[in-house]
C-alpha cells in the first residue's frame, strides 16, 4: 500500500517528507525565482549575479528590491538566507522574507514555508501553520502544496481529518503528474476512503504511478490485474508487476509471487520457484509467509515436521503482526508444544491476538480471565471478550457472557443484557442456553414475560436432556398456560425430570399419581415419589407427607410419623408446619404437650409474619406459658397481627394503649385500634370508643359519633354503654320541643297572613339555620309572602326558582317573580332579570330588555351590570357599538374593582382600536388588575414591558411580570418565562427555574411545554431528572401531534425508560413521526420490522423505511438498507443496489459500511461492482433521491 495506518489517521511515509524536504532544499536557486517582465533589469541583475557565483552582489541587490516591496526579490533573498549564500546562514530572517512574499501571494514563498513549519526547521513545529500555507499555494496551483496539504487532511493534522478533502487536493496534485499524490488516490480509490469506492479509477491512478517507477503502486496494480477489479484479470501482467515491486524490495511483492508460482498463474506451476520466493519473504520479515513456514512444519506439508521450528517461524509472524500466528503461537505456549508451557505466554498471545479481533482468542482470553489463568483473575475484563467474541457470533461466548449479566459477576445485575445475550447463543443450538431462555421468557426476567416463547425453548432444552426445562415444560402442560392443557403430556415430562433425580418434579410426579391425571392413579408410587423429594429436602414434600400420615390417604393413619414430617418441614421454615407444631404441642396431638415448644414455633411463624402465631405469641407472653411472661413483647405481637386485621388483638393492643399496659398510653392510638375492631362488630370495643368520643380522647368530641357506637354496644346489652346513650340524650342543648314550639308559632302566623312570619319561615326553610332545610316548605312560605307584594319574598322566591331546588320550577317562573320584585323598586331583582334576558334563561333572549334591567344597578354600583353594560356596548348586543358608553361602563365597574374591566380597559388602551391608543392608562389599568392578583394583565404588562410599549424596554420588570402571572398558574406567562430563562438572552440563563416553569405550563397543555419539560426531564437539565416523567410529558405533547415528542416518546418505550417496555406502542409512535418524515424515526421503525419487534417482521416494510431516512441523508439507514438487500429476504437480494448504498454510507466515514462493502465484493463479479459503483457516484449527485430507481 502507498499509505499506512497510524493513530491519527493515513499518514505520510517518512521517506516521502523527507525526500520532498531535501528537493526543496537543494533545488538550484534560479529554478526558485519567479521572473516578471515587469522588474526586467533590476531583477535581472540580481539574477545574473547568482548565476556568476557572486552572491553577495545579489543579495545586494535583492535586499534593496525586497524593501521596496518586490515580491520575486523577497522569495529569492529568503533562500539565499535560508542557504548561507552571500550572505550567514539564517532561518529567522529566511521566514521573515517568506512570509512578507507568501502575504503578497507568491506561491513558492507559501510552499517554503508550509515546509518550514511542516518539518519545524526554523520555526516551531505548527501544522495548522503548515496547513494554512500549503493552503494558499494549492490554491494557486502549486503541485507540491497539494500534495502536502492532501497529506495533513488524511492525517487529520493541523487541521480535522477530512478524507474527502485529501481526496480532492490529492486529485489536483495527480492531475498535475504528481506521483505520490497518484499513488494515495489510487488507495483512496480502492478502500474507499472520501471517495465511492471505484477499482477502474484506482487502477488508473496506480498505473500513473506505476510508470513513474512507484513501488507501491506496482504492487496495488498487480493486486488489481490479479483479482480483476477495476481491470481485465490478467495473471501475466499482475506477476510482471509484483516482479517490478519485488525488484526495489517490496516485501508482500516476493510473497505474492510465491503464491503466483505455486499456483501457476501467469507462470507455469514451479514449486521450487515458490519455495525460494517463499524463503526470500519469510527472511524479508513477510508475516504471511513467516506464517505459511510455521504452519508447514507444524503440519509436515513439504518441510519435515518439527514443532520447536513451527513456534520459531509462528513468534516471528506473531511478532510482524499476523493474528493467526499470534493465535498458534499462544496455543503452542498453552499445550507446550514446541516450546515450554507457559500460561503467562499463552495469555499474552491469545490477548493480542484477541486484539487483533480473532474471535476465538476473544473467547480464550476471556475463559482465561474468569478462572484467572495466566494473570489474575478479572471478570470484568472477561466480559469484555466474551462481548468481542460474541458479537461475532460465538454461541458459547454468548452463553457465558449471559450467565455474568445473569448473576451480576463483574458487573452490575443487569437481566435484560442477560437475555440479549442467552438469546444470540440460543439462536444458535446451545443448550443450556435455551434453557436459560425458556426461564427468562416464563418470569418475565431481562425480556417481557412471554409463555409461548418459554414453552418453546423449554421444549428444545428438555428434549436435551434437561431436568428443569423438562421440570417447567411439565408445569406447562400441567396448568395449560402457554399451550393447552394436557396431563399426559404432563406427566411424561414429570417423569422424565423426576427420574433424573428432580426434587421438584418429583414432588409433582407424586401429585400426580395420587389425583391420576395423566397417569393411573396410585397412592403407593404417589408415597414412593414424595418420599423421594422429601428425603432431597424438599419442604413441600416433607409437608405433604406429613399431611398423607395425619390423614391417613394409603397408609395408616400416624401422628407421630406426622409430626416428624411436620418437624422436617418446619425446620426449613415451611410457616403451615410451624403453625400446626404450635397447635399439636399446645393440645399434645401427635406430640407431647409443651407449652414452651409450642411458644417457639408459633415464634418462629410469627416471624413470618403469620397473624395467628402472632396473635397466639402474645397471649404465650401475656399468661407466660412458654414464654417469658413481659406485657409489652405480648402488646407487640398484637400489634403486628392488629396490622393484619386480626380483630381481637386489634382489641387488646387499643385497651393496651388506653390503660398504658405494655406500652406508653396514647389516646390516639387506642381510639384507632378500638375503631378498626368495633367497626367489625367487636362489641367491648365499640362501648370504651363511645367513651373516647364522648370525652374527645384520641378525637374531637363527637356525640353523635358516640351515640352511634353506644348504640351498638348498647344492643348487645353492655350497661355501661346503654348508661352513656340515655345520658347524652337527655342532656344540657337545645330542645326539640322547644324549636318545635317554635315553627308552630311561626306557621299559624303565617297561616294567617302575617308576611313576616311567612318571610320568616320561609328564611328558616330555605336557610335551615334554625330547622333543617326544606326548600319546598320554605317555597310555600315565600309564595304566601309573594302574594303581599313584599318585594324581598319575591325576590327570595325567584332565587328558589330559578336555581331549580323546586320541583317543576323553572327561571321561567323567576323571571314573573324578578319582574314584580323589580317593580317595587328591588335593585337585586333588576339585575338578575337583567342577566335572564341576557342569557335567555326562562325568557327570549333579548339584548335590549337586559340593558335597559341592567341600568339600575349598574347606577347603583353593581360592578357585574356596569360590566355587562360596557360588553354589550362594545360588541353591539342590545344596544348600538358604542366606545364612549363602553369606556365609560367599563371605567365604572373598573372603578369599584371589577377586575375584568380593568384588564378590558388595559387591553383596549393597549391596542387602540376602539379607544385611542394610550399606554400610560394602558398600563395604569392593568396595574390596577395586577393589585387584584389578575395573571392575565400581569402576562399583558410583562408583554408591553418587554416590548418597550408606553416606556423603555425594561426585561427586568418584564420578567417580574412573568413571574408574578406564571406563579399564579398563567400558561402562557410560564411557557414565556420558562423561555426567557432557557434562552440567557434577556436575563441570566437559569435552568433550573426554566424547567420548573416549563413543567407548569405543560401541565396546562400547552403542547410546546410539554416538550421542553421532557425533553428536561430526558437528558436530566435544570434540576429535572426522570425517564418516567419524561415519557409522561412526552406523550401529552405527542398526542397533540408533536413530531420530536412522538420520536422521543417512542425510544423511551423502546427501550423501558421511565416505563414498562412496550414494543408495540413504540412501534405505532416511531410511525407516527415517520409519516411525518421523521429520518430517525423511520430508521428506528425500519429497525423494529427488520427484527420483528412490535410489529410483525417485514423485510419489505424494513425496506421501504430504511430507503425513506436514507434518501435524506440517514447513514445508519443506508447501512441497514444494503444489509436488507444482502440478506435477501422477501425476495428482495439485490447485492449490486447493497454495494451502492454501503459505498455512499462508506464514502461518509462509516467504518461499518466500508466493511460490509468489502466483504460482499468478494461474492461479486467485477462487472457488478462496477455498476454498483457507478450507482453510488449517480446517487450522490442526485442527493439520494431516487436512488433506488436507478
Amino acid at each position: 500500500m502507498v499509505f499506512e495506518k497510524k493513530d491519527n489517521g493515513l499518514t505520510l511515509p517518512a521517506q516521502e517528507v523527507r525526500m520532498l524536504f531535501k528537493l526543496k532544499f537543494i533545488l538550484p536557486l534560479v529554478l526558485g525565482l519567479l521572473i516578471s517582465s515587469a522588474q526586467a533589469q533590476t531583477f535581472q541583475d540580481g539574477k545574473d549575479a547568482a548565476e556568476r557565483g557572486d552572491f553577495e552582489q545579489a543579495f545586494d541587490i535583492w535586499l534593496s528590491l525586497s524593501r521596496r516591496g518586490d515580491v520575486s526579490a523577497q522569495t529569492s533573498l529568503a533562500f539565499l538566507y535560508k542557504n548561507g549564500q552571500g550572505v550567514a546562514r539564517d532561518l529567522d530572517k529566511a521566514v521573515i522574507w517568506f512570509t512578507q512574499a507568501a502575504e503578497k501571494g507568491d506561491s513558492t514563498a507559501q510552499n517554503m514555508l508550509g515546509l518550514f513549519y511542516y518539518s519545524g526547521q526554523g520555526v516551531q513545529q505548527n501544522f495548522t501553520k503548515a496547513a494554512k500555507y500549503y493552503q494558499m499555494a494549492a490554491e494557486q496551483g502549486d503541485r507540491d502544496s497539494q500534495y502536502m496539504l492532501a497529506s495533513l487532511y488524511r492525517r487529520g493534522a493541523g487541521l480535522e481529518q477530512d478524507m474527502q478533502a485529501a481526496a480532492r487536493w490529492f486529485t489536483a496534485a495527480a492531475e498535475q503528474g504528481d506521483r505520490a499524490s497518484q499513488a494515495n488516490l489510487a488507495g483512496l480509490y480502492e478502500n474507499g476512503y472520501g471517495v465511492i469506492q471505484d477499482y477502474a479509477a484506482a487502477a488508473k491512478w496506480y498505473e500513473e504511478a506505476a510508470k513513474k517507477g512507484d513501488m507501491e503502486s506496482q504492487f496495488g496494480l498487480a493486486r488489481l490485474y490479479q483479482a480483476g477489479l477495476g481491470v481485465a484479470q490478467d495473471f501475466t501482467i499482475a506477476i510482471q508487476l509484483y516482479q517490478q515491486a519485488a525488484d526495489k524490495g517490496h516485501i508482500g511483492a516476493h510473497y505474492q509471487i510465491a503464491l503466483m508460482y505455486s499456483k501457476g498463474e501467469g507462470v507455469e506451476r514451479d514449486l521450487q520457484q515458490a519455495e525460494a520466493w517463499h524463503k526470500m519473504a519469510a527472511d524479508l520479515g513477510d508475516e504471511d509467509a513467516q506464517f505459511d513456514i510455521a504452519q508447514r512444519y507444524k503440519n509436515g506439508d513439504g518441510l519435515p515436521m518439527d514443532f520447536e521450528q513451527a513456534a520459531f517461524w509462528y513468534e516471528k509472524s506473531a511478532n510482524g503482526g499476523n493474528v493467526s500466528a499470534m493465535a498458534s503461537l499462544a496455543s503452542a505456549y498453552d499445550d507446550g508444544i514446541g516450546i515450554p508451557k507457559d500460561d503467562k505466554a499463552a495469555s499474552h498471545w491469545y490477548e493480542k491476538a484477541a486484539l487483533e479481533g480473532d474471535t476465538e482468542s476473544q473467547f480464550i482470553i476471556a475463559t482465561r480471565y474468569e478462572a484467572g489463568t495466566g494473570f489474575l483473575r478479572n471478570p470484568g475484563k472477561a466480559i469484555q471478550f466474551y462481548t468481542l467474541a460474541a458479537e461475532k457470533s460465538h454461541s458459547e461466548a454468548s452463553y457465558r457472557l449471559a450467565r455474568l449479566y445473569d448473576q451480576g459477576i463483574g458487573t452490575d445485575e443487569n437481566p435484560a443484557e442477560a437475555a440479549k445475550w442467552y438469546l444470540r447463543a440460543a439462536s444458535s443450538g446451545h443448550g443450556p442456553a435455551q434453557a436459560m431462555m425458556g426461564r427468562m421468557y416464563m418470569l418475565g426476567r431481562g425480556v417481557d414475560k412471554d409463555i409461548i416463547q418459554a414453552r418453546e425453548f423449554l421444549a428444545i432444552a428438555a428434549e436435551k436432556g434437561d431436568d428443569v426445562s423438562q421440570y417447567l415444560l411439565a408445569e406447562f402442560y400441567d396448568t395449560g398456560e402457554g399451550l393447552l392443557e394436557d396431563d399426559t403430556l404432563a406427566a411424561k415430562f414429570y417423569k422424565l425430570s423426576a427420574d433424573q433425580g428432580y426434587a421438584p418434579a418429583q414432588y409433582r410426579l407424586g401429585q400426580i399419581y395420587q389425583a391420576g391425571r395423566g397417569l393411573k392413579q396410585d397412592d403407593e408410587l404417589a408415597l414412593s415419589y414424595f418420599r423421594l423429594a422429601a428425603e432431597q429436602g424438599l419442604a413441600a414434600a416433607q409437608l405433604k407427607m406429613a399431611q398423607i400420615y395425619e390423614a391417613g390417604t394409603g397408609v395408616k393413619v400416624n401422628l407421630e410419623t406426622a409430626a416428624g414430617w411436620y418437624t422436617k418441614a418446619a425446620e426449613q421454615g415451611a410457616m403451615h408446619a410451624q403453625i400446626w407444631l404450635g397447635f399439636a404441642h399446645k393440645s399434645g396431638t401427635g406430640v407431647a404437650k409443651d407449652s414452651r415448644l409450642s411458644a417457639d414455633w408459633f415464634l418462629s411463624a410469627a416471624n413470618q409474619g403469620d397473624a395467628v402465631a402472632q396473635f397466639e405469641t402474645g397471649t404465650a407472653h401475656e399468661a407466660g406459658a412458654g414464654l417469658n411472661a413481659d406485657i409489652a413483647e405480648a402488646m407487640f405481637w398484637y400489634e403486628q397481627a392488629a396490622q393484619q386485621n386480626h380483630v381481637e388483638s386489634q382489641y387488646r393492643i387499643g385497651m393496651g394503649y388506653l390503660q398504658g399496659r405494655g406500652v406508653e398510653s396514647n389516646d390516639v392510638a387506642s381510639f384507632n385500634w378500638l375503631k378498626l375492631a368495633a367497626d367489625q362488630d367487636h362489641k367491648q370495643a365499640a362501648r370504651h370508643l363511645g367513651d373516647l368520643l364522648r370525652t374527645g380522647k384520641g378525637s374531637e368530641i363527637n356525640i353523635a359519633d358516640a351515640v352511634f357506637y353506644y348504640r351498638k354496644a348498647a344492643d348487645a346489652n353492655i350497661m355501661e354503654a346503654q348508661y352513656q346513650l340515655a345520658m347524652i340524650l337527655g342532656g344540657p342543648g337545645a330542645s326539640e320541643a322547644d324549636i318545635s314550639d317554635a315553627i308552630v308559632l311561626y306557621d299559624k302566623a303565617a297561616q294567617q297572613g302575617d308576611s313576616r312570619s311567612q318571610l320568616i319561615l320561609g328564611i328558616y326553610f330555605d336557610e335551615g339555620s334554625v330547622v333543617p332545610a326544606d326548600k319546598t316548605k320554605a317555597a310555600v312560605y315565600l309564595e304566601m309572602a309573594a302574594e303581599q307584594n313584599i318585594a324581598d319574598a319575591q325576590f327570595r322566591l325567584a332565587q328558589l326558582y330559578d336555581g331549580g331546588v323546586i320541583e317543576s320550577k323553572t327561571a321561567s317562573d323567576a323571571a314573573s317573580y324578578y319582574e314584580a320584585a323589580a317593580g317595587n323598586g328591588h335593585v337585586g331583582a333588576h339585575y338578575y332579570l337583567a342577566r335572564l334576558y341576557d342569557d335567555g334563561r326562562g325568557v327570549d333572549q333579548n339584548f335590549a330588555e337586559a340593558a335597559r334591567y341592567y341600568k339600575l344597578p349598574a347606577d347603583q354600583l353593581y360592578a357585574d351590570a356596569a360590566w355587562r353594560l360596557g360588553v354589550m356596548a362594545r360588541e353591539g348586543l342590545g344596544i348600538a357599538v358604542n366606545t364612549e358608553v363602553m369606556e365609560q361602563m367599563f371605567l365604572a365597574a373598573a372603578g369599584q374593582g371589577d377586575v375584568r374591566a380593568q384588564l378590558a380597559l388595559g387591553k383596549a388602551y393597549r391596542k387602540g382600536d376602539m379607544l385611542a391608543q394610550n399606554y400610560e392608562q394602558a398600563i395604569t389599568f392593568l396595574n390596577l388588575a395586577i393589585n387584584q392578583q389578575d395573571r392575565e394583565a400581569e402576562f399583558t404588562l410583562g408583554q408591553m414591558r418587554l416590548n418597550g410599549e408606553g416606556s423603555p424596554a425594561d426585561p427586568e420588570a418584564a420578567v417580574r411580570h412573568f413571574r408574578t402571572a406564571a406563579d399564579n398558574d398563567h400558561m402562557l406567562a410560564q411557557y414565556t418565562l420558562a423561555e426567557l430563562l432557557h434562552m440567557g438572552k434577556v436575563i441570566k440563563q437559569d435552568m433550573t427555574e426554566a424547567a420548573y416553569y416549563y413543567e407548569q405550563a405543560a401541565k396546562q397543555g400547552y403542547m410546546m411545554a410539554q416538550y421542553r419539560t421532557a425533553l428536561l426531564y430526558d437528558t436530566g437539565k435544570g434540576g429535572l431528572k426522570g425517564y418516567a416523567q419524561a415519557a409522561k410529558f412526552y406523550e401529552q405533547a405527542a398526542k397533540q401531534g408533536h413530531v420530536a415528542s412522538q420520536h422521543n416518546l417512542a425510544i423511551l418505550l423502546e427501550n423501558g425508560l421511565g416505563l414498562k417496555a412496550d414494543m408495540k406502542q413504540a412501534a405505532y409512535w416511531y410511525g407516527q413521526a415517520a409519516e411525518k418524515g421523521d429520518m430517525n424515526a423511520q430508521h428506528a421503525l425500519g429497525m423494529m420490522y427488520d427484527a420483528g419487534r412490535g410489529v410483525d417482521q417485514s423485510f419489505t416494510k424494513a425496506a421501504e423505511l430504511y430507503l425513506a431516512a436514507a434518501e435524506q441523508g440517514h447513514i445508519d439507514s443506508q447501512v441497514n438498507l444494503g444489509v436488507v438487500y444482502v440478506k435477501g429476504k422477501d425476495a428482495i437480494q439485490d447485492y449490486i443496489k447493497a454495494h451502492m448504498w454501503f459505498n455512499i454510507a462508506a464514502a461518509q466515514g462509516n467504518r461499518t459500511a466500508r466493511d460490509y462493502r468489502d466483504r460482499i465484493a468478494k461474492r461479486m463479479l467485477p462487472k457488478d461492482i462496477s455498476t454498483a459503483q457507478r450507482l453510488a457516484r449517480s446517487c450522490l449527485s442526485r442527493n439520494y433521491i431516487g436512488c433506488n430507481t436507478l
